[in-house]
């Protein structure tokens, strides 16, 4: 028996199947399954022609879980032997047994990222502080988060997090949800945007932001 699931993310359905094989690798169908996953209502079905069983609850909040597989009536490869109070023991075949699997599921987190000041008005040439910020992680994990400072754009309706127009970059190791300072920063006039990255791991899904223009201005 072979119990595998998908990589649920929050928001999503977390996919079990269940494959029964015989001992020879064949599928074996019509078996009893029972399939429970923590904080839901089990599912119960017969396996088909392929041997399988599949279940699909909601993901659920982010975090681990289990799934718990139970197979009932499959058949034993050994023969049982009976043995009387007088007389000879007697062989018994087709017995049934049943067997049990688990599996460990996590429900990846959506975090979200940005970089502090965006959607601002700043001094032209004069020095300002800039933060990278995390939330919404699952499990606290460590990442690298990058950010792209892109300008300077005559107006936001030109500006975007893309193209030849790089002002400058950041990156900091981030744990968790949390706001970390980095290098501070001057910028000539125009609008900006800054483009931050946080890369994917077991816990979380990849996260790109694009923020809101940040005007800087002469004063």
């Amino acid at each position: 028996m072979d119990v595998t699931t998908n990589r649920p993310v929050v928001g999503g359905d977390t996919t079990v199947v269940v494959e029964v094989l015989s001992a020879r690798g064949r599928p074996v169908e019509n078996l009893p399954v029972e399939l429970s996953y923590e904080g839901a209502e089990a599912v119960h079905a017969l396996t088909g022609a392929t041997g399988r069983v599949q279940a699909a609850w909601a993901a659920g909040a982010a975090g681990e879980r289990k799934v718990r597989a139970t197979v009932r009536r499959l058949p034993t490869t050994y023969l049982g032997v009976r043995v009387p109070a007088s007389g000879s023991r007697v062989a018994v075949a087709g017995r049934r047994t049943v067997r049990e699997g688990t599996a460990r599921v996590i429900v990846r987190a959506r975090p979200q990222v940005t970089a502090i000041p965006a959607a601002q008005t700043r001094a032209a040439g004069r020095p300002f502080k800039v933060w990278l910020t995390t939330s919404g992680t699952g499990h606290a994990t460590k990442a690298l988060v990058r950010a792209t400072l892109y300008g300077p754009f005559p107006s936001a309706a030109d500006s975007s997090c893309a193209g030849e127009k790089v002002a400058l970059s950041r990156r900091a190791m981030i744990v968790g949800d949390d706001r970390v300072r980095v290098r501070r920063i001057s910028l000539r006039a125009g609008v900006y945007r800054w483009k931050v990255i946080r890369p994917d791991d077991a816990w979380n899904t990849a996260r790109t932001t694009c923020t809101r223009p940040l005007r800087v201005v002469r004063r």
